[in-house]
């Protein structure tokens, strides 16, 4: 008898530990096991140590490096010139590119009740015009879907609900948002008390023309 209930509390333990992993374990960088939930680890008052971006459409791209405090952004043009050397026209393609410097940081606090608080600010290496972004708004956990592959609350949402952009030389502009068309959404690739990384990669057309956006975050606490 006592053998059978050392058995069955050992089958009892497994199923525990199963439950925990699989509802604790989403993303691929997520912790093997954690004794706090989902929620729990991502509420918190989060800085962004470093993050990367690249936006293209037609032959425009926009590259957008960040290191927890100096930001770099190069904007590129692929262009073809047409030559006519003798006998015969010759095309060449050319890349003409801009770059900017910027010095800031930026933060994120995710509340338990769902909203969170976004801010940045950044100062023009070269002009010393300071920028600055306050954006709230809604945060959500998201189902999964075999069709796209993800689990669920793999992925985070977040809706705006107020932005206000503050460029520092005598203006600035605030938009109210509403509804769900404001969503953005991103693969939570791991989700730790002490790290979050969020990433997106998408390709959307958009009146014919191809727009990709691949970016990756990364958080660690204020």
């Amino acid at each position: 008898m006592k053998k059978h209930i050392r058995i069955s509390s050992a089958v009892l333990l497994c199923v525990v530990i199963g439950l925990i992993v699989s509802s604790c374990k989403k993303g691929d960088g997520d912790p093997f096991i954690s004794i706090y939930s989902r929620k729990a680890r991502l509420t918190n008052n989060w800085k962004i140590s470093s993050f990367t971006s690249t936006y293209s459409y037609t032959n425009k791209k926009i590259e957008t490096t960040y290191d927890g405090s100096a930001k770099k952004v190069v904007n590129s043009v692929i262009d073809t010139t047409i030559n006519f050397p003798n006998p015969s026209p010759h095309d060449s393609v050319v890349t003409y590119s801009t770059e900017a410097h910027y010095t800031g940081d930026i933060t994120n606090q995710f509340t338990s009740k769902g909203t969170y608080n976004y801010h940045e600010s950044f100062r023009d290496d070269f002009s010393g015009i300071v920028e600055a972004k306050d954006i709230t708004g809604l945060w959500y956990f998201m189902g999964g879907n075999q069709d796209n592959g993800f689990k669920d609350k793999e992925l985070l949402a977040m809706q705006v609900t107020n932005y206000v952009y503050n460029p520092n030389v005598g203006y600035s502009y605030t938009t109210i948002h509403q509804g769900e068309q404001t969503l953005d959404i991103y693969e939570i690739y791991a989700l730790k008390s002490t790290k979050i990384i969020l990433k997106v990669n998408k390709t959307e057309t958009i009146n014919f023309i191809k727009y990709t956006t691949v970016m990756e975050y990364t958080y660690v606490p204020k």
